[in-house]
Formats: structure tokens, sequence, C-alpha cells
């Protein structure tokens, strides 16, 4: 059952990586949502939470003026 949930899930991410791609704003918004804690805890692991948010968000909303995650274009 897990097995299946996580392929559901996957699937969902890349259609929204798709999505993205093409410009959409709100499937960017819900990636990044989902992904912002996780992301955030692992840069906390070698910075203070202060600068752990701000590294996650400058990654991806400081990346130009589309404000797609420069790591998503790698996908």
């Amino acid at each position: 059952m897990l097995d299946m949930l996580q392929e559901t899930d996957e699937k969902e991410d890349f259609k929204h990586f798709e999505l993205i791609r093409a410009g959409n704003e709100k499937a960017f918004d819900t990636i990044f949502l989902k992904y912002y804690p996780a992301l955030c805890a692992y840069a906390r692991q070698f910075v203070d939470f202060a600068d752990a948010e701000e590294i996650v968000q400058e990654s991806c909303y400081g990346s130009g003026k589309t404000g797609t995650c420069r790591y998503l274009k790698l996908l």
C-alpha cells in the first residue's frame, strides 16, 4: 500500500514539474511548500535556522525573474 502511495505522489510531483517548466506559478508554489520544511531541515544541519530558510528561499525564488527553482531545470 505504501509503495502505491509513493508512486502516486511521485507521479503528482512530475506533473507539477512539467507545469512548472511551462511557467505555472501555482504548481511551483505547491512543490515549494511541499518540500520547504524538509529542505530547511537539511540546510539546518549546516547553518542556523534563519540562514537555512534564506538559503532554501534564495535557491528557489532568487533564481531570476521567472521564479523557477534552478534545480527543477535539471529534472
